[in-house]
């Protein structure tokens, strides 16, 4: 009697703690070296109150603005614009302003779609499980992926 070994596909469905450090060092990484061929350059823009007066803010980076509240608009390079012919061309200007919400929203996509293996498990004091990103593996590519994802839903260029 032959036995077959068969792969069974478990799908990943569970939340993974994405800490704020972990952001700044995506975008560390992805502003040193990963988006610099498809984005032109960024701003940073502190959050503003419910006056419309900007909140100042302490950081000793650019990468540092997302992760403490801030936003950041990203300008995609004119020779990286989708083809207007495009049937899902959604870059209706070559801006992406990006907050919190839509880096988690683009970390969520760009795991479930390319990269479950960059999640760690453990259990944590409690016993039950945790899963944790394991940024100390991506390189800038990896990050240029994210970036893109956030902006874009996909991975667009490179």
């Amino acid at each position: 009697m032959v036995i077959e070994n068969r792969e069974n596909i478990v799908p990943f469905m569970s939340q993974v703690i994405v800490t704020d450090q972990d952001i700044d060092d995506i975008l560390c990484t992805a502003f040193e070296g990963g988006i610099n061929y498809w984005c032109q350059y960024y701003n940073c823009h502190a959050p503003f109150d419910i006056d419309g007066k900007e909140i100042p803010m302490k950081v000793d980076h650019n990468y540092e603005y997302l992760s403490r509240g801030g936003s950041l608009s990203i300008v995609v390079r004119d020779d990286h614009i989708p083809d207007p012919n495009r049937k899902d061309n959604d870059l209706i200007s070559k801006v992406r302003v990006l907050n919190k919400n839509t880096f988690i929203k683009g970390m969520e996509l760009y795991i479930n779609k390319y990269a479950p293996e960059l999640i760690r498990h453990k259990r944590n004091i409690d016993g039950k499980n945790v899963y944790k990103l394991e940024v100390g593996s991506l390189d800038a590519g990896d990050c240029d992926n994210i970036v893109q994802f956030v902006c874009f839903d996909e991975v667009r260029y490179g």
